[in-house]
């Protein structure tokens, strides 16, 4: 079973059509996307692919979706709660956990994707720990089964380099947040016993996802796990070439499973 991740940046827009060959190029069963903010966009995307559409309705421009090539057996909508205790932005308001229930090997799979809080000064990566916290109280009475948590969590994990690095706003990431800044949300999925897809086949490889536009200097898009999932882990590998700068500001995560 093959699943990928993208951010396809405010809606995809002009590059919807680069953005489906990149897909069709994978032939994944199943896409979790983020910044799918038009949904006759997404719509589109999904008749290219002939894949369902599951679409993530948020109280902001960023929404998340599902497209599947698997029988939808169970779909779930959740507004994380509002978390950020600042100024209210475009890029503050309640985030969308948006969930789907599969079949595979003869069982459920649970599959969740989201898009947290952007920014890096601290206080932005203490409302990403606060909405891991609310996503972890989501899926507790289910971890124990295979469970897949995708999306751009705009989060480092605590290890991970930051390669050269573009932007320098003090609004959004300058170096020195991301240098010095707390690495919390990661680190508390990790203390779940969710598991790393990327990092746990590429213990040294940077695996950076964003920016794809310029260089991609950071790793913010994951596929965690759950443990009993992570037992047909088969590879996961972020999808760079020709076409990737060109379709969005962040590359596509892929990761598959073996059939058992």
């Amino acid at each position: 079973m093959r699943i990928i991740t993208y951010n396809i940046f405010y809606g995809g827009l002009e590059r919807i059509s680069l953005i489906a060959q990149i897909l069709r190029d994978q032939n994944p069963d199943l896409i979790a996307l983020q910044e799918a903010n038009e949904r006759s966009l997404v719509e589109q995307l999904a008749a290219t692919l002939n894949m369902q559409l599951i679409f993530g309705v948020s109280d902001n421009i960023f929404r998340v979706a599902w497209l599947s090539r698997l029988p939808v057996s169970g779909v779930r909508k959740y507004q994380l709660p509002f978390l950020f205790q600042g100024p209210l932005t475009e890029f503050t308001m309640q985030k969308t956990l948006l969930s789907l229930e599969v079949e595979w090997n003869g069982s459920p799979l649970h599959l969740y994707t989201t898009h947290l809080q952007a920014r890096y000064p601290d206080e932005y990566e203490e409302c990403r720990l606060r909405e891991v916290e609310a996503i972890l109280l989501e899926i507790q009475p289910i971890q124990g089964e295979p469970l897949l948590l995708v999306g751009d969590l705009n989060a480092f994990a605590p290890d991970d380099p930051i390669g050269s690095f573009p932007i320098d706003s003090v609004e959004y990431a300058h170096r020195q947040f991301i240098e010095q800044g707390k690495r919390l949300a990661i680190a508390r999925l990790q203390e779940a016993g969710l598991v790393d897809c990327y990092r746990v086949l590429h213990p040294t490889q940077a695996g950076y996802t964003s920016d794809a536009r310029r260089e991609p200097s950071m790793r913010i898009d994951y596929c965690f796990a759950s443990q009993r999932l992570a037992q047909s882990l088969h590879s996961c590998e972020v999808i760079s070439n020709e076409l990737t700068a060109s379709a969005s500001d962040h590359l596509p995560v892929q990761v598959e499973f073996a059939d058992q």
